[in-house]
């Protein structure tokens, strides 16, 4: 089965400007606009509290593509080019 690879990007994360990204690698053809939807509620419902941290709404978004019955991983890049 093919790999679709889905970026979250936690922006802002202390005021100055930092954003912190996570890649998730996910076995499905393609993620769906309804799948990329419930991803974005479920970590709105993470959020909802006003304070939280990043993790949490990582694993929102794991747990949701799991109940959906996919097979998902956190992915590091195995290099970055800065220029």
């Amino acid at each position: 089965m093919a790999k679709t690879y889905l970026k979250l990007i936690d922006e802002n994360v202390d005021g100055n400007g930092t954003n912190v990204e996570t890649v998730l690698c996910v076995e499905t053809d393609a993620l769906t606009n309804g799948q990329i939807g419930r991803i974005k509620e479920a970590i709105e419902r993470c959020k909802e509290d006003g304070e939280y941290y990043t993790d949490d709404c990582i694993d929102a978004a794991i747990n949701q593509l799991e109940s959906e019955g996919l097979k998902v991983e956190c992915c590091t890049p195995e290099s970055e080019i800065y220029f």
